[in-house]
């Protein structure tokens, strides 16, 4: 049946070939022959763009219609994305003054730790140099006390030596001799 419709259009077309040559002519035709010719001539290009865009403009419209939609959709999902993004923008710039002060504190905590620290290790090196230093002086001061004792004793050992050279004579010399030598005899 659908066949039969498409060849009763196409021969209505081919038919109305020679009206339309006649409608375009410079006849002298009457007014009404020319605009019937005319209408019959309109009508047949309606019929022939019907029958050849009757399925491409629908298919046009609706890929039209759902090429829209999807852009909509898109529009739709990006803009919610947008505002999502947004929105946590708004809650870091919020709470960046926050995080800034936190910060600020811990800095400053650090700082006084690092402080304390390094004053603990000084207050620590002091100590030990302390230590150190009194134990040195300590062995220095035992060393001259050593040397001042030697020193004192090498002196006594000189001046008595000197002594008992300027006391000590020959016949003192003689006696001490002769009574060690008593003492040797009478021993044996």
């Amino acid at each position: 049946m659908q066949r039969l419709t498409r060849m009763a259009a196409l021969s209505a077309l081919v038919l109305a070939t020679p009206l339309v040559a006649l409608a375009s002519g410079d006849g002298d035709s009457s007014p009404w022959v020319d605009l019937a010719l005319k209408g019959v001539n309109f009508l047949g290009l309606i019929a022939l763009f019907w029958y050849l865009l009757r399925k491409a403009i629908p298919q046009a419209l609706s890929d039209r219609k759902a090429g829209i939609a999807k852009e909509l959709i898109g529009a739709r999902e990006s803009l919610e994305k947008a505002e999502s993004e947004l929105a946590d923008f708004k809650g870091k710039v919020a709470n960046l003054a926050q995080e800034i002060e936190t910060l600020k504190v811990d800095f400053k905590r650090e700082g006084e730790l690092q402080r304390e620290r390094i004053i603990s290790e000084a207050k620590l090196a002091v100590e030990t140099i302390g230590k150190n230093a009194a134990a040195a002086g300590e062995r220095e001061g035992r060393k001259v006390i050593e040397e001042l004792k030697s020193d004192a004793v090498r002196m006594a050992l000189e001046a008595a030596e000197k002594i008992v050279a300027e006391s000590y004579g020959d016949a003192d010399q003689q006696k001490a001799l002769t009574q060690t030598i008593e003492k040797i005899e009478g021993l044996q």
